[in-house]
């Protein structure tokens, strides 16, 4: 089974294509709770400054700014601009952890997705904050994929 929350939102519907077959996938809002586990992690935010900063806005404020982005499309050549991922990386798939690769393809097989957390500061920088086994998935199975990506305000805005 899928791992889908009960409160899967759609964020809307994208036809994805593997070779001549097509894939309408329904892609959802991630789930902020549960994926605020990766932000407050202290493994990840001793190895990764971006959530140290998301870190320190706190839950609420964190979710308040991420519910502002919205579903963004990239190619797999496009993903080699994001930090954290393994997206660009040919065969990265099967390295990946086994039950995540399981809940992933079983996602895209359903039909319906939960789409992975990309921010972007204004200087261009982007960071995989969660999700990584979802669109390495689907850059495995599309060549591209569906992320939700929101802005990061410079200091004072």
């Amino acid at each position: 089974m899928a791992y889908i929350s009960a409160s899967f939102i759609s964020a809307g519907k994208k036809t994805m294509r593997d070779g001549n077959k097509k894939y309408l996938i329904e892609f959802g809002k991630p789930n902020l709770a549960n994926e605020w586990s990766e932000v407050s992690s202290p493994d990840n935010r001793k190895m990764m400054s971006a959530y140290r900063e998301f870190f320190r806005l706190g839950k609420s404020e964190w979710i308040k700014l991420v519910k502002k982005g919205k579903l963004v499309k990239y190619t797999k050549t496009q993903t080699k601009a994001i930090e954290n991922t393994e997206a660009a990386i040919t065969n990265a798939f099967k390295k990946l952890d086994k039950l995540k690769q399981e809940r992933a393809m079983n996602q895209i097989l359903s039909g319906k997705v939960e789409l992975s957390i990309v921010a972007k500061w204004s200087d261009g920088f982007k960071f995989l904050v969660a999700g990584n086994t979802r669109l390495v998935a689907q850059m495995e199975a599309f060549g591209e994929g569906c992320v939700w990506q929101f802005d990061v305000p410079d200091d004072g805005e």
